[in-house]
């Protein structure tokens, strides 16, 4: 029985990247470019932030490159302009019909993150927010996670994890053993399981999918 659902944010219930995904990469390369950064490691950069977000990046290359400089490309995105964000023309219908608990994770710059909520319109459909800092306090989805499951006492089996990136939150939720729905959009939607961790129970490409699955898994 599903008593929860989680819903990640960028690229599951908006188009970060249509929107503004590319766009902070860029700033970002030409900050640290500006900085000092040398030219050989973009390739590399480059490469990485393919199947992983700017903060995973900076984790791995935090011994190759000055902190000071992965900062600057950090700030260059957390300070960046993110004004006439929309959701997908089905996520508030869908909230507005999810009659279980709801939560709203999300992984980036806390400041960031919570200004793309409030842009979007959607804090007020969930019953609470989460964002996972991770430059800032270390932490990663997983963490987030177990903090649902204490806070809502409630069992793994009885939590949905509705999210875009596979070597992520579908990844963490699956380890838990909470039931997981992969949102296929975005960059990462080309991404193939490399673990059985990494499969997702779902697939859909649009969030009124949850609804039938919802349904199904509660019958």
């Amino acid at each position: 029985m599903i008593k929860l659902i989680v819903f990640d944010l960028d690229d599951t219930l908006y188009d970060c990247t249509g929107s503004i995904l590319y766009q902070g990469f860029d700033k970002a390369k030409k900050a640290m470019l500006d900085a000092g950064l040398d030219p050989k490691f973009i390739p590399l950069i480059t490469e990485l932030n393919k199947t992983m977000g700017f903060s995973d990046v900076i984790k791995i290359m935090k011994k190759k490159i000055p902190e000071r400089i992965l900062k600057i490309g950090y700030n260059a995105i957390k300070n960046m302009e993110i004004s006439g964000l929309k959701p997908f023309p089905d996520v508030i219908p869908t909230l507005k019909k999810i009659g279980i608990m709801k939560v709203l994770m999300s992984k980036g710059t806390a400041s960031l993150q919570r200004k793309k909520i409030e842009i979007l319109g959607l804090e007020d459909f969930f019953d609470d927010v989460f964002i996972v800092d991770q430059i800032n306090t270390g932490e990663e989805k997983k963490d987030a996670l177990n903090k649902i499951l204490k806070k809502f006492n409630l069992k793994p089996e009885n939590i949905m994890v509705v999210g875009d990136k596979i070597k992520n939150e579908i990844k963490d939720a699956n380890q838990l053993g909470m039931v997981t729905v992969q949102m296929v959009h975005g960059k990462y939607s080309k991404v193939k399981p490399e673990t059985e961790d990494e499969k997702p129970d779902y697939k859909i490409k649009k969030i009124s999918d949850v609804l039938e699955i919802l349904e199904k898994e509660n019958r």
